[in-house]
Order: C-alpha cells, then sequence, then structure tokens
C-alpha cells in the first residue's frame, strides 16, 4: 500500500509533496489546485480524462519533464501506460497503467524490460 513516507523515500522528495502526490493519486486531493493543472484544462477545448489530469498534476510536483505514453505492440490507438519521465530510464518515477487502472512506484526501464510486448 501506497503511504506518503514510501512515496517521498522512493522518489527523494518532500513528505509534504508526497502526501499531496498521494491524494492526486487516491481523488483526495483536486488536480486543479496544481496551477499548471489548472491552466492546462482552461486551455483544453475538451476537459483531458481523469487519469491524463492526474498525471500531469504529479509531474508538475514532481518537478518532471513531461508525462509520456508507453504503447503496445498490438494497438496504436490507446496506450498500455503513462509515465512522468525524469530524465533518465532507470530514474524512479510513477508510472499509470490503463490496463490495470492504477498507479506504480517503478522505473520505465524495469516495467519495459518486464513486458515482450511494448515500444
Amino acid at each position: 500500500m501506497l503511504t506518503p513516507t514510501k512515496i517521498a523515500d522512493y522518489l527523494s522528495i518532500e513528505p509534504e509533496i508526497a502526501a499531496r502526490i498521494l491524494g492526486i493519486m487516491r481523488g483526495t486531493v483536486d488536480v486543479e489546485t496544481v496551477p499548471e493543472t489548472a491552466a492546462m484544462i482552461a486551455a483544453c477545448y475538451h476537459r483531458p480524462s481523469t487519469p491524463e489530469l492526474r498525471m500531469h498534476a504529479i509531474n508538475v510536483l514532481m518537478q518532471g519533464y513531461g508525462c509520456e505514453a508507453v504503447w503496445s505492440l498490438h494497438s496504436e490507438t490507446q496506450p498500455i501506460a503513462e509515465y512522468v519521465n525524469t530524465g533518465d530510464t532507470y530514474n524512479p518515477t510513477i508510472l499509470y497503467s490503463y490496463e490495470r487502472h492504477v498507479f506504480r512506484l517503478t522505473d520505465l526501464g524495469t516495467f519495459v524490460e518486464r513486458r515482450k510486448d511494448v515500444r
């Protein structure tokens, strides 16, 4: 089970930031409390999906380099996951699985190595 302490330790971030991230993951913290995410929503004609908004807010709080998709070899219409780019394939990050609808603490390299169906 994820806790603010586990997130803070894994990502080497402040516990207060980790608590906000966990709240965003769980839906108990509104993504629009992150000003950059509120601005993104205002700029969109159609509101992005909840997972996209949550990942955007988490990226801002982590000070990441944006969110990127992981695609299946079998589909070009829906990514299997989305992660916060932290600058290196094996840096700790947060990943959202569209297949299981869960957030994970992992690194992109390990996630991809365990799967044989991604590009």
